[in-house]
This record gives C-alpha cells, structure tokens and sequence, in this order.
C-alpha cells in the first residue's frame, strides 16, 4: 500500500480490493512493466463477476480495455453501455435502462498504451469524465503514474493506490513451485529448474518480474529443461523468447522461406512502426504499415507480408494495431529496430532521434550495443554523432531534438572517442537543451571540471536554473513534454518522479550516478526555492538522502566529497527553513 486503507483485514489482496470498490472506493495499483498489474485487475474482475452473479445487489462490474479506445475516448457511461449492446448483442440498449438502479465499477486497463498519446487538456477531460465519477480500479506504470496521476488533480481520484514490489528470489521460487504444480509437473520439475538457475547466478536479475520469469520458464520447458548459455540478462531472454515464439509462428503458419531471425526482423520493423503512430497520436492501420515495410524496404530480405506474419506478437483488431501483447515486447523490438538501423544506416535512421522515446527503450538499446561486435559498436555510434554533426547549424525544432538524443546516446555508449565527441560539441553547440544533455554526459563519465562549469552555471543563471528543472521534470515523467525544447519548469507540478530518480542516484553504487550528486542536490534545492515548499520530499528522505552522502560507495575523491557535503549542508539548511515556513503558515 502507498495510501489509504482496506476496511476488512485478513483477506485476500483481490477480495479486498472488491470489497473496496463495492463501498464506493476507487484504486490505482501501480508498478514497474511485467510486475503483474493486468494480472491483479483480471483476478479482481473475476471475483467481482462472481460475486455479482451470487448476490441480489446491483454492483455491477464493467471492464474497460483502453488499448483499443484511444486517448480521445468519450468516457461516457451511457454511450459506453450502448457500445457494448451494438458490439456484443448486435442490439440497442434496454430503453427504459436507468442507471439509479445499478453502481457500476470500472476496471479499467490498457492506460499504459494510451498514455503517450494524452494531452494536458485530455487528462483533464478524461478525470472529470463520468465514468471516474464511479467507482474505478485502474493500472498504471510508475512513469505514468508520476506524470498523469500525481499532477493534473487525478490523484483526487483515488481513494487507496497499491504500489507492487520487485520480487526477490524467494517469491520468483514460490511462484516457479506453483508454475509447475499448476502445469501438473512433479517436484523433481522444479528442482531441475533451480538447480539451472543455482548455476546462472548472472539470472538473478531476471528473477525480480513475474512476466520475466514466465518467460523463463517458458523457454526451459520448450527447450527440455536446458537453458541456452547464451541468456545471462534481460535483453538475452527476450532474444530467445521471440526466437521461440517466431519459431512456433512459422511452423504453425507452415512458412519455409522465412527463418526465425528474419521473422523477428519483420516485427521489430513493424513494432517501430506501430510505436511511431502512437507518438505522433495517429491510428497505425495493418495495411499501410505493412504497406509501408514493403515500400521502404525495412528489411534486407524479399518477403509477402500478410497480416498472419503479426498475429502472435501485436493486438490486431478490425485492421487496427493497437500494440503488441506486452508493451515490453514493444520495446524490445523497438530498441533492437534502432540498434539495427543505426549500425546499416537504414530506416528508421536518423528519424527516431527526433523523438523522445520511452526510457526503457533506451535502457534496451544500451544492453543491445554492448553485446554488439566491436566494429558494430563503433560504426553504431559513429552514425550517431554523424547526425549530431549533420544537424548542428540548424536551427529547427527537429534538429535540435536530434543533437538533444544524439549526444544522449554518444555520452552513454563506452567508446574511445565519445570524450573527444562530446568536446567536439562543447565547442560549437548553442542551444540551452543540447547543452543540458552535453553536461550531463560529461558529468556521467567522470569529467569534473564540466561539473564545477555546469554547478556555477546553474548557481548564476537563472534560464538554465528553469531549464535544467524542466529538463529532470520531463526526463522522469513530472509533465508532458509536448512541447519544444527547452522544457521550462512553470513552478507548480509535483516532482515525485523526479525524486524517485534522485532517490536511485544516491543509492546507486555506480561512479557516474556519484558525479551527479552534488548537481542533483543543488536542483532539488532548486526545485523547493522555486515553489516555496518541500513536498514531495520529507524527513525521512532527507535522512536517508543524507546518509548515503556521507557514506559514499567511492572514496578516490576527498575534494569532490567535501563539495558534495558542502552542498548537503547548504540544501540541509534550505529545507529546514521551508519547511518551518510552511508550518508557520
């Protein structure tokens, strides 16, 4: 729980929060991608529909799947239930039906796949919606949650929001144990599988997701109980699971041209694709796309693409593509298209530059690079500061996104020349967002003499003060960045997500997340200064915050550690005499 409160203990999470939302309670379950959020509404539907079909009562369970309505839904009660009698019964709706008799409950799913789409107004339009004027379980990813649900007034909404957990491998054991006793394994079954993963100590990370393990486990099984070597992290078990699935596809299609890898090309193609409407808040249809995988050649191999090619993998429905069966699976494909594309030169480089793309899609891209020859990796990167080069007279919007994500990307991909790059670009980059992501590459890989420019700059201008706020706030999903760069911080949204980040900075044991934590005291300095208050930082972070500032996972640097706790101090004081201020008022 996160907040609010179940009124009956001692029962079970779904059966609780039924009973919740039966007294008028609405629920917001929110965690990281494949912890099992969809999984928890459908238990809870589930119980609700049996519960209905026993009781003489009227509180009546809707199921609502976003994905396929789009972020300009009307989220109209009324027009909903009549959707439902044309689209289910081929009917109109009962008409003498009067809502005063039943309470209806909405569980609602897919707000992920719909959220990149959803505008200030939007969200605005969808929280004062009648149907959030009912009862409502719905699902959202952390990001998601910082950006829409805790700004805007939707968090209001809620009466009680759940945050799920990572799993450790005690859990990731028990859920394997009840996998095999559900597929009617014995326990010699399970034993194998942990005594698989016991050798794979490098799987542990794995084991933190419930979608994650399923994989896994699925890939063992297919595989008679023997794991590839070559799995040893994330991006190596989705390369194996879309090799077993296209592998099934292909027989079960009975196709003897196409092999498993091209299979998996042809998604990652059409995943980018598909993801490319999403941004740009259009409807991906299966025929233009496909349509437009033949024209542009996306892959460097013949091939008739039907709609059959893409029906394991992506959510088709009346010739509409509205994702993919886990938007996990989406951006896998979608960074490994980008890898691919940035090592040939070919579609869709340089295009996706121009975007902000999901962080998780980059945190894929990141892994796929490294485990690229080394060759690969450099013309990946060479490619990459070939369009910073090619873009810096311009001026555009366009252009200055791509210098923004080029140098994103030079700065984090472990290269030889990235330092000679990045200097290349101090020299001759203008524009206040490209210069945001140049310090902060700069910083990440150790360079202190562009942390103490980069401190002083922050310290004494008050443009890249408001800038470098907007910059964290839309990079950690505080506001919604549609508009153009530079991001300005307009001094009211909650930046809760921007604190998590901070959070993960100074518990992380990387040197790079170190050399950010003096800038990162100094903006949520900033960040406090700017709005008169603390929240959402309080007492406890702060205690936390400053016992991993004086004990530091690095101790090579005693001038810069004595920065750092300077600026502790300073940010310590600040916060102190806001907070007083605030109880004064």
């Amino acid at each position: 729980m996160e907040s609010g409160a179940f009124e009956q203990e001692g029962f079970s999470l779904h059966n609780s929060i039924v009973c919740s939302l039966k007294n008028s309670e609405s629920i917001l379950v929110y965690g990281e991608a494949g912890y099992g959020k969809t999984t928890i509404l459908a238990k809870c539907f589930s119980e609700h529909k049996k519960m209905f079909d026993g009781e003489q009562k009227y509180s009546f369970p809707f199921y609502l799947w976003l994905k396929n309505k789009g972020s300009d839904y009307h989220f109209d009660v009324l027009k909903y239930i009549e959707e439902c009698f044309e689209e289910y019964l081929n009917k109109v709706n009962y008409p003498f039906l009067d809502m005063k008799s039943i309470m209806p409950v909405f569980y609602l799913d897919g707000f992920d796949e719909i959220a990149e789409k959803l505008t200030v107004t939007e969200i605005s339009r969808v929280k004062s919606s009648e149907i959030f004027k009912n009862p409502v379980l719905l699902t959202s990813r952390v990001q998601h949650t910082f950006r829409y649900i805790n700004n805007y007034g939707f968090s209001d909404k809620f009466n009680i929001c759940i945050k799920i957990g990572q799993w450790d491998t005690e859990k990731a054991y028990e859920y394997i144990r009840n996998f095999c006793k559900i597929q009617k394994k014995d326990d010699r079954y399970a034993n194998r599988i942990f005594h698989i993963l016991d050798k794979n100590k490098e799987l542990e990370d794995i084991l933190d997701s419930p979608l994650l393990v399923t994989m896994l486990l699925w890939i063992i099984d297919n595989n008679r109980m023997t794991l590839s070597g070559t799995i040893t992290n994330k991006v190596d078990l989705f390369h194996e699971c879309m090799l077993e699935i296209a592998k099934r596809e292909l027989a079960r299609i009975d196709n003897h041209i196409l092999s498993k890898n091209n299979l998996v090309s042809i998604w990652s193609a059409f995943a980018w694709l598909v993801y490319r409407s999403n941004l740009k808040r259009e409807v991906a249809k299966t025929e233009e796309l496909i349509a437009e995988l033949q024209k542009k050649k996306m892959c460097d191999f013949e091939c008739d693409y039907t709609e059959m090619l893409f029906e394991a993998i992506f959510d088709i429905n009346d010739k509409r593509v509205y994702g993919t069966c886990h938007e996990q699976f989406l951006e896998y494909l979608v960074a490994k298209m980008f890898c691919d594309a940035c090592q040939s030169g070919g579609e869709p480089y340089p295009e996706f530059l121009q975007y902000v793309v999901r962080p998780e899609i980059n945190r894929f891209f990141r892994i796929i690079w490294q485990g690229q020859e080394e060759n690969n990796r450099k013309k990946i990167v060479d490619n990459i500061n070939k369009q910073y080069l090619e873009n810096v007279t311009n001026s555009s919007d366009i252009a200055v996104s791509k210098r923004v994500h080029s140098i994103y990307h030079i700065s984090r991909l472990e290269t030889e020349n990235r330092k000679d790059m990045l200097d290349m670009a101090f020299k001759i980059e203008d524009h206040i967002s490209v210069k945001l992501s140049l310090y902060f590459g700069a910083i990440k890989m150790g360079d202190l003499n562009r942390e103490r420019e980069f401190f002083d700059l922050l310290s004494t201008s008050d443009q890249y003060n408001k800038a470098n706020r907007g910059y964290h706030l839309a990079y950690y999903a505080d506001i919604i960045a549609d508009m153009p760069m530079p991001f300005f911080d307009d001094n009211k949204v909650k930046w809760t997500g921007t604190l998590e980040a901070f959070i993960r900075h100074f518990k992380s044991d990387e040197k790079s997340h170190y050399f950010l934590r003096r800038i990162d005291l100094l903006t949520m300095l900033q960040l406090m200064n700017s709005r008169k208050r603390v929240e959402p930082i309080n007492d406890a972070c702060v205690t936390l915050i400053k016992e991993m500032v004086y004990n530091p996972p690095i101790e090579e640097y005693e001038d810069f550690q004595k920065d750092i706790e300077t600026m502790f101090s300073i940010f310590y004081e600040e916060y102190n005499k806001i907070k007083a201020s605030e109880d004064i008022k």
